[in-house]
């Protein structure tokens, strides 16, 4: 995964004492007034808040210590060319990082993050201020830094967002694990209208399925398809999928599933995609479900539209398709 890593450099130890509660409170025209909270971690595989994660050597193990401070919300979104912010809210999250081995060690060596949105991943941002390069700054042994990571929201709807602290180069499986409350005051989602009708077309294998079902360890919903200007200039359609991810492990749909779109049985290439990267490849934590539309250049504008969708690596047999007509 593309990584853009972030640190800020404080001094002073009163900063752990900074307010989970205090978080920027959003208002405008245009976006809803939302509010971030901590919630209480339960799971029994995840420690809370903080602890120790061990770093992995040729020759032996050091040990850093690592606690989820806070976290605030942003949405001055910031205008940078390249792999940024991409104009959306961001969660700025604030870690302390502690160096209990006995040579200084920063903290991107020792620690992997990640954050989760109703159980999919996020893309990494970029934090506001003069504060991108702090990251790979060394920490002696016994001292503290205060580190400081940015992560595109999804939306601004209410939800939860889990932020996941492991340990980069060591099989250990602790996780420290902090969940924040996104509340906002309107969950405001706009809808396509202009949807392609869906052609009926039962198949005589009993191992498709119309629409939707279960494939291998995973649930697949195709549930809808427009026509769409996104595909490089050319005619498209935008199809949406729904993907839940019912294994043991955060996977991506392109991972689990291998899904194709054809016309008269050639395949369709892929356009534009809606969002501002390649959703198929966003990570999904177990139990949860991600909603993406991907954008497929049409061959002609009169040929029906057969999506196609089964598992990559799986004895199971199962396809899940659906037809949309272009008239």
């Amino acid at each position: 995964m593309k990584k853009i890593i972030t640190v800020i450099s404080v001094f002073i130890l009163p900063v752990l004492l900074f307010s989970l509660s205090s978080c920027n409170k959003l208002s405008g025209d245009t976006t809803p007034s939302a509010t971030i909270t901590p919630v209480p971690t339960s799971a029994s595989n995840k420690l809370k808040d903080e602890g120790n994660i061990n770093l992995s050597y040729t020759s032996r193990i050091g040990t850093a210590h690592v606690k989820i401070v806070s976290a605030t919300l942003d949405t001055n979104t910031h205008d940078i060319k390249g792999p940024g912010n991409n104009g959306v809210p961001l969660v700025i999250v604030n870690y302390m990082f502690t160096n209990k081995d006995t040579v200084p060690r920063y903290f991107d060596f020792a620690v992997s993050t990640t954050a989760y949105q109703n159980g999919v991943q996020l893309q990494d941002g970029i934090p506001p201020g003069d504060h991108s390069t702090d990251s790979l700054d060394s920490v002696k042994p016994g001292a503290s830094f205060q580190v400081t990571k940015a992560f595109q929201l999804a939306n601004l709807t209410t939800s939860n967002v889990d932020i996941d602290c492991a340990p980069k180069m060591n099989s250990d499986k602790v996780i420290i694990s902090k969940t924040f409350a996104i509340k906002t005051s309107s969950d405001n989602q706009a809808k396509s209208s202009a949807t392609l009708k869906t052609v009926s077309n039962q198949s005589s294998n009993p191992q498709t399925l119309q629409g939707k079902g279960k494939v291998g360890d995973y649930k697949v919903n195709i549930v809808s398809a427009s026509r769409s200007g996104e595909g490089n200039g050319r005619d498209s359609i935008a199809v949406t999928y729904q993907f839940t991810n019912n294994s043991k492990s955060p996977i991506s749909f392109w991972q689990a599933i291998n899904c194709y779109a054809f016309q008269n049985g050639v395949e369709l290439i892929k356009g534009l995609f809606y969002e501002p990267h390649d959703p198929t490849q966003t990570n999904v934590k177990p139990g949860s479900t991600f909603e993406f539309i991907v954008v497929y250049v049409l061959r002609d504008n009169k040929t029906n539209v057969e999506v196609d969708c089964s598992a990559a690596n799986s004895n199971d047999k199962t396809t899940v398709a659906k037809t949309f007509a272009l008239r």
